[in-house]
């Protein structure tokens, strides 16, 4: 996919959001006021939790979203 097409991270969060809840996943937006670089959000389903870092197509992780 080209720089050139590539959806801007909010579009890509919204659509994984988006798709969550239609299948069943409670979603909530993630935010820690001591810890710089937490992920965007955390799903949860039947006792199951996943926490995702979304990131723009050809876009890394910072140092601090490594950990």
């Amino acid at each position: 996919m080209s720089k050139l097409f590539a959806p801007k991270e909010s579009t890509v969060e919204k659509s994984c959001c988006d798709l969550a809840r239609a299948l069943g996943w409670k979603v909530r937006k993630f935010t820690s006021p001591r810890r710089r670089g937490a992920c965007d959000d955390f799903f949860l389903k039947d006792g199951r939790h996943v926490f995702i870092e979304f990131k723009r197509f050809g876009k890394l992780p910072t140092e601090l979203q490594w950990d």
